[in-house]
């Protein structure tokens, strides 16, 4: 779900502040990134909010911990949480595809498909790395909705772009076999 260059980004972060001496909001950060990579999410978001309420971020830095913490939100099933982070980060940076991806994944998980159908359409505009899987999941969501033109029209702009994932030709192959 989280896009290769925040990844990375957020790899690079955890790494560098996790090993260093810093002010106190990047060694909070650096605490949270390695909660993360233990499994507490709990305490990732409890010292994630410690960073970013203490004023010392720059953009960036901010922006990898918004990415951290709604990622630990995320597995910690608060998807309203992690909406509020993703929201914060195309504050920061409004043609980012990997935060419009990820925050249309937790629309559709709370249900909120009008929304997850308008992200999923802007990451899709922005060049999310894998737009293939935005197109199947947009595709996805006009199938539960009935617009079955639109439905097959998603899923064969993710075949284009992936015709080795068996799930999209499965979905082409029931879609058009309708009647």
């Amino acid at each position: 779900m989280v896009g290769k260059r925040w990844a990375a980004w957020f790899i690079c972060v955890g790494v560098l502040l996790s090993g260093r001496a810093a002010a106190d909001a990047l060694s909070d950060a650096g605490t949270a990134f390695d909660a993360v990579e233990r499994g507490n999410y709990k305490l990732a978001v409890r010292y994630y909010t410690r960073a970013l309420w203490s004023g010392e971020l720059s953009d960036a830095e901010s922006a990898a911990v918004y990415f951290g913490r709604a990622f630990a939100y995320i597995k910690l099933e608060d998807y309203a949480k992690a909406e509020e982070d993703y929201d914060q980060l195309i504050e920061l940076h409004p043609d980012d595809a990997s935060v419009y991806y990820n925050r249309a994944v937790t629309h559709a998980a709370e249900g909120d498909l009008k929304s997850a159908l308008a992200d999923y359409t802007s990451a899709i505009w922005f060049g999310y790395d894998d737009s293939y899987k935005a197109f199947y999941n947009r595709g996805t969501i006009y199938e539960s909705q009935g617009d079955l033109e639109s439905a097959v029209a998603d899923f064969k702009e993710a075949y284009e772009l992936a015709p080795n994932e068996p799930r999209i030709l499965e979905k082409l192959e029931f879609l058009e076999a309708e009647p």
